[in-house]
C-alpha cells in the first residue's frame, strides 16, 4: 500500500452511517470514503434505488402531461364538433323550412289546378267564342264611326 498524503485531507465521517472513521479501518470507493464495505454497498443500493425512482417519477409525469394534453385535444374535438353541429342545425332547420314551404305552395296550387282546370276549361271556350264575335261586330262599329265623323265634317264645312 501507498503511503496517505497527508496534504490532501480526508473527511472525519463514513459517506453511508456517518460514523466517525478511525485511522486503521476507512474503505475508499468512488471517491469516497467508507468506513466497512458493507456501508459501501447499501449506500451502493441506496443510490440505485433513489436513481430508479426518480426515473419512475419522470416517467410518470411525461404520461401525465400526455394524458392532459390528449385531453385538451378531446376537449377541442368536442367543442369543434358542437360548433359543427350547430351549425349542421341550423342549416337543416333552414332547408326544412324552405322544405316546408315549397311543399306547401305546390300543394296548394296543384289542388287549385286541378279544381279549377275544369271549371277554366269550360269557361275559356265561350269566352273565345264571345271575343270572336265581337271582332265581327267591330268591323261595322268601325265603318259607322267612320261615317259619323265624315259626316260631322262635311256638316263643319
Amino acid at each position: 500500500m501507498g503511503k496517505v498524503n497527508e496534504s490532501v485531507s480526508r473527511p472525519s465521517n463514513c459517506q453511508g452511517c456517518k460514523k466517525r472513521l478511525s485511522i486503521k479501518r476507512w474503505y475508499y470507493r468512488d471517491g469516497f470514503y467508507f468506513c466497512t464495505k458493507r456501508c459501501w454497498s447499501e449506500t451502493i443500493a441506496k443510490l440505485k434505488e433513489a436513481r430508479e425512482k426518480s426515473k419512475q417519477e419522470r416517467e410518470d409525469a411525461k404520461k401525465q402531461a400526455a394524458e392532459q394534453q390528449e385531453a385538451k385535444i378531446k376537449e377541442e374535438v368536442v367543442a369543434v364538433n358542437e360548433v359543427a353541429e350547430a351549425q349542421e342545425a341550423e342549416v337543416k332547420d333552414e332547408a326544412a323550412v324552405a322544405n316546408e314551404v315549397a311543399e306547401v305552395e305546390p300543394q296548394e296550387t296543384e289542388v287549385k289546378d286541378e279544381a279549377a282546370v275544369a271549371n277554366e276549361v269550360a269557361e275559356v271556350e265561350p269566352q273565345e267564342a264571345e271575343v270572336k264575335d265581337k271582332g265581327s261586330k267591330e268591323e261595322p262599329i268601325a265603318e259607322e264611326h267612320a261615317e259619323k265623323e265624315q259626316e260631322e265634317e262635311d256638316k263643319k264645312e
